[in-house]
């Protein structure tokens, strides 16, 4: 909403019609459907459902400066432009990002595009700060708040860098070094993520340790929150 608004008010896009391109599945899933929608007093919407309409209806104040693409973004065959902004909010499995990176980053333009990645410290998405070492020499980091990252286009990628399926000790250093990049409190966060990511790797025991040392240091308390549910989890699926 606030991009197609600044689209719309920014007196220096010439070209606001269709200048933003929105793309998703649409279809509700179950925590949209037990909280999200109700709140918006929409109670016959079931899980699995389209509630593009929905989405339609919110945006219809800056409709014009929209392209709104229903279906699966891995489907997309994008040749239209360079691209300026790349919101991502969808990258929620590996093999989904690796699809954007092949289908959008190389529409980048160095040294002026902006990669806004939403959820980049969710504890179990631990291939965001893996593929964000990977890309240091095409991405540099340049805002970080909750779980939010924004990152700026400084030279042309090179994509065949990228192995979701490498060592794990490979993946890990990776992740450390760019949590090196940031202030402590991310810092804290991308570790959280190398716990989950030894998690998938089958090293549990690995994971337990390093979400208590992350407790035993001074953190907010969404991490706190987080590395105790995890230890939880991992309690649970042991028993």
């Amino acid at each position: 909403m606030a991009l197609g608004v600044g689209v719309m008010n920014n007196p220096a896009v010439y070209r606001k019609a269709k200048r933003v391109h929105v793309y998703d599945l649409f279809k509700a899933y179950e925590h949209q459907v037990a909280n999200l929608f109700p709140k918006m007093g929409v109670t016959n919407i079931r899980v699995g459902d389209d509630f593009s309409h929905l989405y339609r209806k919110h945006v219809e104040p800056i409709k014009n400066a929209l392209s709104v693409n229903v279906g699966d973004i891995r489907d997309v065959q994008w040749t239209k432009a360079d691209i300026e902004i790349l919101f991502m909010d969808c990258a929620t499995t590996p093999n989904i990002s690796v699809t954007i990176l092949q289908k959008f980053f190389p529409f980048l333009i160095p040294g002026l595009s902006l990669v806004i990645n939403q959820d980049f410290f969710f504890e179990r998405a631990w291939w965001f700060p893996y593929m964000a070492e990977v890309f240091s020499d095409f991405l540099t980091p340049e805002y970080a708040e909750d779980c939010t990252l924004v990152s700026k286009c400084v030279a042309d990628p090179d994509l065949s860098k990228l192995d979701l399926d490498g060592d794990t000790v490979t993946i890990l250093q990776a992740m450390e070094r760019f949590a090196a990049r940031l202030d402590s409190a991310a810092r804290q966060k991308i570790q959280l993520q190398q716990a989950w990511f030894l998690c998938e790797r089958g090293e549990p025991a690995r994971a337990k340790e390093i979400a208590a040392r992350i407790l035993s240091h001074p953190i907010d308390q969404t991490v706190r929150y987080r590395a105790n549910n995890m230890l939880r989890f991992i309690d649970s699926a042991r028993t």
